[in-house]
């Protein structure tokens, strides 16, 4: 049986979500009899242009050592604090998007895993307010710039509205370094 090299990008593992998720896949892979090629956005800096220029070169070097397969976390990626969303494009011009597999986003004509927020919020939203009854709801959101987030939040207030009722929110705190 072939052993399969795929590579997985990552923003960083300054996050506790990024480094489970790197952690889900390497033991899937593994259980599979494949090697996971994981390319950390851990440049030394802070400097954005440094870090994309970083991520570009491991994108092209990925590329001409023929990587199998390339698991790419878009959402994850193009909302990080460092790796910007161009980045994320040169990476789907310069790969086969046959050996794409997106995951957390959808992107058109790419193989994708995305979970679906809209519908899973409002089962949640329905099941609390409807099944419990719950009055008083608050809300943390994740990142602005999450697409996953801005879904859930329109969700959760859409139901709070069809009942008449208010809500409390606040942004959460995803950076680490709240404990």
């Amino acid at each position: 049986m072939k052993r399969y090299n795929i590579a997985m990008f990552n923003d960083s593992f300054r996050f506790d979500y990024n480094l489970e998720m790197v952690r889900g896949a390497a033991i899937a892979i593994k259980e599979c009899g494949h090697h996971l090629i994981h390319v950390p956005m851990m440049a030394p800096t802070d400097d954005v242009d440094q870090v994309n220029a970083y991520f570009r070169r491991m994108t092209d070097f990925l590329v001409d050592m023929n990587a199998d397969g390339f698991i790419l976390p878009v959402g994850t990626l193009r909302s990080g604090r460092l790796v910007e969303g161009a980045a994320v494009d040169y990476m789907l011009e310069h790969i086969d998007h046959s050996k794409i597999l997106c995951i957390e986003d959808h992107i058109a004509g790419i193989r994708s895993i995305a979970k679906d927020n809209c519908t899973g919020m409002r089962e949640l939203m329905i099941h609390l307010l409807d099944h419990h009854h719950f009055r008083h709801v608050g809300l943390v959101e994740g990142p602005a710039n999450s697409v996953g987030s801005q879904e859930r939040h329109y969700m959760c207030v859409e139901e709070l509205a069809k009942r008449h009722l208010s809500y409390v929110m606040t942004r959460g705190n995803f950076r680490g370094n709240n404990r």
